[in-house]
């Protein structure tokens, strides 16, 4: 068969001449350690993917940046106006002047795709990228432990790397949950210095006397691994690849944590009749924002899991058809192990993942033909080329900048539908965020799955929806509630010092932008018109604002700066992973009866086959109507292929 080779078009590293910094790995890791290169199985924190650069992909290991980092002091300073140093437009003002003004903060539908073009690019972000703002939002113990013993064990103690040096500090600064009310302290701490204030006379907070949003700056290598790099680069808690993390935990600790240690299976309790995963302490639990009024708070790999109903739904399916796969596959092999028959069912639910990734959600949000051209698309046919010199990093420009681009299609409710397709319930994203109960009765999520498949999405406008940029996390006890994600999004662009707007664009190779009037042709008139209004100099556009504003790609969903720098993710961490589920010749690989009977599968599939549905759209991310349909039913899943005689 034909392979895929390295698309320079895509390829920033390159094609682009773009340096990443390694400093990271140069400094403060030790490369020459040994790794199981035999292994048909990925680690769980992603270490030992690249036989030669063990921590490459790894979880709490840096972002790299595609292009220089744009700090006021050169290191960790908010950055400031180009041309006079003083500070930028404050983010609300300008989520309010420009996505406000330019569009009402409403839904306007998308008659082409529904609910789970969001949900699924949701549950992919989770899975590949977490910024945390400091080690005491999770578990410390575990986290440090984890990396320590990974290190320390591979390198039979010889070096002393920047975590172990970490793990030394024994008092851990602990920040307060809430930046806005220490604002008035003499010595505000490092991480609360980047608070967003609110004008007295704003439209929405005023209602409530809200005058300034909790924000935390993001942990770094250097002020929280103790590792002297400057500029300073965000850490990411997750893995950058595809491998199912958000659901089996990105640390061998918090994994172990979520296993039953019995046939394979991930830990459940029922709950009237339906096996759901594991909880965590209801009352209080970090995990549900603090909040006293909720039931039930699930326990699963990523921290955000229980952020809203969408969510919850994709994780529980997602968990319910591991535990699927290896029942099916002890009827197959009835003398392995808990061990394989755990890894081979990750194996197998990470494979379809990546599917469901590169095969159906990339060609909705960026566009089929441009996949095509850079080789992102998967073909039955052609398979991915595996190669090791691809460091699969994610740039910050992606994680802090583009990808949050499709937070403007997140709906602003959830419909639950009867059978019948009537409208049962209808709910607030954002006064449900953090409370999974009215999920837990019976046919509540076949009711909410038939809401997110039949009813459409929203369309990708500049601005998000009003509930997420005024009121989001509504109820949570932490300084974090009635927060507005869209000034968020902006200010993490400038917490990580991304470069601005127009840079970036210079990075995807587009035209040099030196005036306001050059940004004619490629930003509508309007909204270059908007930016000169609360820009000093078009040096000073933040990337977020920018990407958003800019004119959707044919067949995409996004503009086509975000989608250069999301096809630059998508390429790393595809082509520089050696275990992606159709690279051959390596031990993981699965054999062409294997890869037959996962290419026959989709999330349509996956979602009948974990829930009472009765009928799902074949294209899932097309509203029910549009789609030819599945028989839930009628659905079923041969393994044979596993089989081993």
């Amino acid at each position: 068969a034909d392979s895929y080779e390295c698309y320079d078009e895509v390829n920033l590293i390159k094609a682009r001449q773009v340096v990443i910094d390694d400093t990271f790995y140069v400094k403060c890791v030790s490369t020459l350690i040994p790794c199981d290169s035999f292994s048909k199985y990925r680690s769980i924190d992603g270490s030992c993917n690249n036989l030669q650069n063990f921590l490459w992909g790894a979880s709490f290991t840096p972002y790299i940046r595609l292009g220089e980092a744009f700090y006021a002091d050169g290191n960790f300073s908010i950055r400031v106006q180009f041309r006079d140093g003083k500070p930028l437009p404050r983010a609300r003002k300008l989520q309010l002047g420009i996505f406000w003004m330019k569009t009402p903060p409403v839904d306007i539908p998308d008659i082409s795709k529904n609910y789970h073009m969001n949900q699924a690019g949701q549950y992919l972000t989770h899975e590949i990228s977490l910024m945390p703002s400091n080690f005491a939002d999770f578990s410390i113990l575990d986290i440090s432990l984890n990396i320590i013993i990974r290190i320390a064990i591979a390198t039979k103690g010889n070096i002393l790397t920047c975590h172990m040096q970490r793990w030394a500090i024994t008092k851990f600064p602990v920040p307060p949950s809430d930046c806005c009310a220490v604002q008035g302290l003499e010595n505000i701490p490092l991480i609360c210095q980047a608070v967003i204030k609110i004008k007295e006379n704003d439209p929405s907070y005023s209602k409530i006397n809200k005058k300034c949003i909790s924000f935390r700056r993001s942990m770094t290598a250097a002020f929280d691994f103790n590792c002297s790099i400057v500029p300073q680069i965000p850490m990411n808690q997750q893995t950058a690849f595809v491998d199912a993390s958000q659901l089996y935990g990105s640390t061998s600790e918090k994994a172990d944590s979520l296993r039953s240690k019995h046939g394979g299976k991930l830990k459940t309790e029922k709950i009237n009749g339906e096996k759901f995963g594991i909880q965590v302490q209801r009352n209080g639990s970090k995990f549900c924002g603090g909040r006293n009024n909720v039931t039930y708070c699930f326990d699963r790999g990523d921290v955000r899991n229980n952020q809203h109903f969408g969510l919850i739904l994709y994780e529980e399916t997602f968990l319910r058809f591991h535990n699927l796969i290896t029942d099916l596959l002890i009827e197959l092999n009835n003398d392995w192990i808990d061990e394989i028959l755990y890894q081979e069912a990750r194996r197998f639910v990470i494979a379809l993942e990546e599917i469901i990734v590169y095969r159906d959600y990339l060609i909705f949000l960026l566009g089929k033909d441009y996949c095509d051209s850079v080789g992102l698309s998967l073909s039955k046919d052609k398979k991915t080329v595996y190669d090791p010199t691809i460091m699969p990093q994610l740039a910050v420009e992606f994680s802090a900048g583009c990808f949050r681009v499709p937070h403007n299609i997140i709906p602003s409710f959830y419909y639950f539908l009867d059978q019948n397709y009537n409208v049962t319930e209808k709910y607030k994203l954002n006064e449900y965020m953090g409370i999974p109960d009215p999920l837990i009765p019976k046919d509540k999520l076949e009711e909410l799955l038939r809401g997110m498949s039949y009813r459409q999405g929203r369309s990708p406008l500049p601005n998000y929806n009003l509930l997420i940029t005024s009121r989001m996390l509504h109820g949570w006890v932490s300084g974090i509630a009635d927060s507005d994600l869209g000034s968020i999004d902006i200010q993490r662009g400038r917490d990580v010092g991304l470069p601005p707007y127009i840079r970036v664009r210079e990075i995807c190779g587009f035209k040099n932008i030196t005036s306001f009037d050059d940004l004619i042709g490629v930003l509508d008139t309007f909204d270059v018109g908007l930016l000169k209004l609360f820009y000093d100099s078009v040096q000073d556009i933040d990337l977020i604002v920018g990407a958003l504003l800019e004119p959707i790609v044919e067949d995409g969903m996004v503009g086509e700066t975000a989608r250069c720098i999301i096809a630059d993710a998508f390429y790393r961490i595809r082509y520089g992973d050696r275990f992606f589920f159709d690279v051959q010749d390596q031990p993981g690989s699965f054999t062409q009866e294997q890869f037959d009977v996962l290419w026959s599968l989709d999330l349509g599939q996956l979602l009948c086959l974990t829930t009472n549905i009765d009928q799902l759209p074949i294209d899932i991310f097309k509203p029910l109507e549009l789609s030819e349909k599945y028989d839930c039913k009628s659905i079923k899943l041969n393994l044979g292929p596993w089989k081993v005689d």
